[in-house]
């Protein structure tokens, strides 16, 4: 083999399996998959591994493979043999996939970051500086004997290697662009299993009474009580929670009713649902609208309000103008995707409303402009203007009042999809990824980003509300608090290492002008 790439390991440690966990979780990767792969083992060294190629000869196929290489080198410096390493375990057909997904037996390492540089390509002839990595491995400690205490390995010399990977793997997998607060919930609902709280060591059952189904939405009334909707369940519908020591009571005592939005406006609380409109005052139902009273459709699945108080009632039929006076305007016809699942209304009145296929935005003058694209999670709109657009192809976009193209938000990339947006209060942007990772927004910058760190998995994250400076997240697994005092000592606390999440952080982001 040519010595035309050069790569040094250094070792940083070796940890149990919580604290190898932690540090995952702190780089930003997926903790119900990290945690059901870090399960594998009791410990793990956990290595920094820098390469860099100048010929690309083929001789490897991809990152993957580079990095077993060097993972084998470094086996081999720490006492092991060759045949001991995944680099043989991979030449002799044991590794079935060279994304890392092996077997029981065979599970050598987690990819927990990675940093990867494209070069520039010289004469294919005389090779040339082509693409360099800097990767960090988690493997199993009993792998690699002896390699505690080692602060370093020898630099490995291989043959070369093709273009390790593309700019998307890169974006997906490289160093986070903030510090990442590690936080822990104290309050989370779960559907069948109950009502639990944290007590700083585990979750204590407060009460099993709690609503069936999957959450779709929560609001809060004028007096502060809580409610859920609840979808999909044998007794779906709304719910409300008066205290965290009290057991939920059912609203809505009728035939089962799939929970889809809710709204507090006009002293009232409204709650769509998929057999209409309801009009709650004071926990009693008031009216009931459908589309004999002039609804676009039966199944309501998303609310907001317009500046003159005029409610958005989107249906799965299209949407309706409720005013405070006079009738309703329903519009079937022009929009985009005519169920209308989410709707965000900016402060200048224009509405943006979205399905499955794209959006369609509704300008204050009534006209309809249809843009065609994937699904949209989210609406967000913004106190400058701008409405923030979350879809679920793994990009974030802003448009600017008016406008039906704007501008995507690379910055929101390292981080995954965005799945649910709000404002506050005080007027900070908070969002939840699909992961489960928060992110708080402050002056076109990331503030802060916490990950929780005390429950299994947030994955399947769908909204994020903000109240009384609690945050809460509705997941596929239920609902939990994080209150404003856990996010405070999490931020005083500073990030969970320097060396882990570095300092270049703080990463604005703006509409281009373009």
């Amino acid at each position: 083999m040519s010595d035309m790439l050069s790569a040094s390991i250094v070792h940083h440690g070796t940890f149990d399996t919580p604290e190898a966990l932690r540090r995952c979780l702190a780089r930003g990767n997926n903790a119900s998959s990290a945690t059901d792969f870090l399960q594998r083992a009791d410990r793990w060294a956990e290595f920094e591994i820098s390469a860099f190629t100048t010929h690309p000869d083929g001789r490897c196929g991809s990152s993957e493979e580079l990095l077993l290489r060097l993972l084998a080198d470094a086996m081999v410096e720490a006492g092991a043999t060759y045949q001991d390493t995944p680099l043989d375990r991979h030449y002799e057909g044991q590794l079935w996939d060279m994304s890392f997904k092996v077997d029981h037996e065979t599970n050598i390492l987690w990819l927990a970051e990675l940093d990867y540089t494209p070069g520039e390509p010289v004469d294919e002839s005389a090779g040339g500086e082509d693409d360099a990595v800097r990767a960090v491995v988690l493997c199993p400690a009993h792998l690699v004997p002896g390699v505690e205490g080692e602060r370093s390995f020898t630099s490995a010399s291989w043959g070369g290697a093709l273009r390790l990977d593309d700019e998307g793997r890169s974006h997906r997998n490289q160093r986070k662009n903030c510090r990442v607060h590690l936080v822990q919930a104290n309050t989370w609902f779960k559907r069948r299993e109950g009502l639990k709280t944290w007590d700083g060591a585990a979750w204590q059952l407060v009460t099993a009474d709690v609503p069936d189904g999957t959450t779709a939405d929560m609001a809060w009334d004028d007096a502060g009580d809580l409610y859920v909707a609840t979808r999909w369940g044998a007794k779906a519908g709304l719910y409300r929670l008066t205290d965290e020591g009290m057991p939920y009571v059912e609203v809505i005592k009728k035939k089962t009713v799939n929970g889809e939005a809710l709204l507090n406006t006009r002293g009232a609380l409204w709650f769509g649902t998929d057999k209409g409109l309801f009009e709650l005052v004071g926990g009693e139902v008031r009216e009931k609208l459908t589309t004999r009273q002039g609804l676009a459709g039966n199944k309501v699945q998303a609310l907001d309000l317009l500046p003159d108080g005029t409610m958005v009632v989107g249906t799965a039929g299209g949407f309706t103008l409720l005013p405070t006076e006079g009738e309703p305007e329903t519009v079937k016809k022009g929009l985009q995707d005519k169920s209308v699942k989410t709707l965000g209304v900016s402060a200048g009145g224009t509405v943006c409303l979205a399905g499955y296929n794209g959006f369609t935005i509704r300008s204050p003058d009534g006209s309809l402009t249809k843009r065609s694209g994937a699904e949209v999670y989210d609406i967000v709109p913004l106190a400058d203007g701008t409405t923030l657009i979350a879809s679920n192809v793994e990009y974030t976009e802003l448009i600017a009042e008016g406008r039906i193209y704007g501008a995507m938000v690379r910055v929101f990339e390292a981080y995954d999809s965005v799945a649910g947006g709000c404002v506050d209060g005080e007027g900070v942007l908070w969002l939840v990824t699909w992961p489960g990772l928060i992110l708080r927004i402050e002056a076109g910058q990331i503030a802060d980003a916490f990950q929780l760190t005390n429950v299994v998995d947030v994955g399947a994250a769908s909204a994020i509300h903000v109240h009384d400076g609690d945050v809460w997240i509705i997941a596929e697994e239920g609902i939990h608090r994080i209150p404003r005092a856990a996010l405070d000592e999490a931020r005083s606390r500073g990030a969970d290492s320097r060396e882990v999440v570095g300092e270049d952080h703080l990463k604005p982001f703006q509409l281009s002008e373009e």
